[in-house]
């Protein structure tokens, strides 16, 4: 009898063992928990799933964070590894990318890491992808507060313009909230397609084109 109980729980670890991980797909749509194990860069890590012995690759949903060797991607990184490194948090599977990367919301606590990524002026809102409106206003309240690479006198990673691309272009950019900055001195306003965007007398603000023009501010002549 002992020895039949042996086999029998030997013959139940064999199959524990040998049972598949999870694939990436069956992932999309599922709430699951995660150890982050790695970080890449800003919006990309590697997380241990609960229970499971193999990592797998995590794209943070909605943003995109500068990338290797950009401005800000230094920092982008140490956000996301001060936030996540060695936390447990929560993930939920949004897609799989061209890349084999799991696209996830993650939180940890009450923080989704997108957001605060967005917040403190270290990622780009997705709008192709995501219309989260909290993304939306967390990206707009880092533009007005000129947190990060938002900061006037700051050199833009490739996101703000593939950003604007998403959004329509240039021809649109001054519907962008967040996306004019005026000039003091002069009282004209620039867009983020000006060449000007980011003069030294930029210290104004704005939401919208729409807003400028009611503080008394006209565009410039340089903005095509």
């Amino acid at each position: 009898m002992a020895r039949s109980l042996l086999l029998l729980t030997l013959l139940a670890l064999a199959q524990r063992e040998s049972s598949p991980a999870p694939t990436l797909r069956s992932l999309v749509g599922a709430d699951f928990a995660v150890r982050i194990v790695r970080v890449a860069d800003g919006d990309t890590v590697d997380a241990l799933p609960l229970g499971e012995k193999r990592s797998i690759r995590l794209r943070l949903f909605g943003i995109d964070a500068p990338e290797r060797n950009e401005s800000f991607s230094a920092q982008a990184t140490r956000f996301t590894r001060i936030l996540l490194l060695d936390k447990q948090a929560r993930a939920r599977g949004q897609d799989v990318d061209r890349y084999g990367r799991l696209v996830v919301t993650l939180r940890v606590g009450d923080i989704d890491a997108s957001e605060a990524l967005l917040q403190a002026g270290l990622a780009c809102h997705l709008t192709a992808y995501s219309s989260d409106a909290s993304f939306a206003r967390a990206e707009t309240d880092a533009r007005q507060a000129q947190r990060g690479f938002w900061a006037p006198t700051a050199v833009k990673p490739k996101c703000v313009s593939n950003a604007r691309r998403d959004r329509g272009g240039a021809a649109n950019s001054t519907q962008d909230q967040g996306s004019v900055h005026g000039n003091a001195d002069s009282r004209v306003y620039h867009t983020a397609s000006c060449p000007n965007f980011n003069c030294r007398k930029c210290t104004r603000v704005f939401a919208s084109a729409a807003a400028a023009r009611a503080a008394g501010f006209r565009p410039a002549g340089d903005c095509h």
